[in-house]
């Protein structure tokens, strides 16, 4: 079946599991967050959608036509049944009305998304068909010769474990704290291609421990903005040096003795 243009996809799991169950205004809340997020193609070659949007709360009222407490109910409501999930750009879990308030009087924004049993499948599935298309088309190459084929597919395995592994993956996932469409690195050749370099020159563990570290680094002043693998290649240099500079202040995250 062709994709509907201009349309947004309702998880069954709300229409069959939550629709018998949800009030009005708490369905009007979920609707949007679902037009917000799964209404939006975040990469148009793999089809995408977006994981999360930011709202304020007069766009969530004009957009259900709810009053501002019903809104705050409804949310509250919606996040303790732990269908949708509310945080700030540091990551932090917005899970109750004063947090939500007190990051929306500092004009910062909250981003929402729906919590669904699927939901951590998107990851996992995008992996796998990574790895399957890797598999088919090292299948493909397949020659008569037996030690031909344990050569090529040796050197096939080491140039792509890097692209295509489980672990390479979870690096990529590790800028979400700070890149809230870090979705469209996954398929991203350039995105990659810089990970992999980086991975090539300093190994997984030491950019592993960079990514870890990333959102703490976020929150320090003048620190280099990295939201991405070739922002974190481009800057890693400025990086180290600015790490240098924090290691003996107070309060430092971070020993860029780490970092080689």
């Amino acid at each position: 079946m062709i994709n509907i243009p201009n349309s947004t996809q309702i998880p069954n799991e709300i229409i069959n599991d939550w629709l018998p169950k949800l009030k009005e205004s708490e369905l009007k809340v979920v609707i949007i967050v679902a037009r917000q997020t799964l209404g939006w193609i975040a990469n148009p070659i793999t089809g995408t959608r977006k994981k999360e949007d930011w709202m304020t709360q007069k766009q969530l009222m004009k957009k259900t036509g709810l009053s501002n407490w019903a809104v705050s109910k409804a949310t509250q409501s919606l996040v303790e049944k732990d269908l949708i999930e509310a945080r700030d750009v540091d990551s932090n879990i917005l899970d109750t009305p004063k947090k939500r308030q007190l990051v929306g009087r500092h004009h910062k924004r909250i981003f929402y998304r729906l919590k669904l049993k699927s939901d951590k499948e998107i990851l996992t599935r995008l992996v796998r068909n990574s790895h399957k298309n890797a598999c088919e088309k090292f299948s493909h190459n397949k020659t008569n010769s037996l030690d031909k084929t344990n050569s090529i597919q040796k050197k096939t395995l080491t140039k792509n474990i890097i692209v295509t592994g489980k672990e390479f993956n979870d690096l990529i996932a590790l800028f979400e704290p700070v890149n809230p469409s870090f979705e469209r690195l996954f398929p991203n050749k350039g995105q990659r291609s810089a990970l992999e370099r980086l991975i090539k020159k300093h190994g997984y563990k030491k950019i592993k421990w960079i990514l870890d570290r990333l959102p703490a680094i976020a929150k320090m002043s003048y620190a280099p903005v990295v939201t991405t693998p070739y922002q974190l290649e481009q800057k890693l240099g400025q990086l180290v040096i600015f790490l240098g500079r924090k290691k003996n202040e107070k309060g430092g995250v971070t020993d860029a003795r780490n970092i080689g």
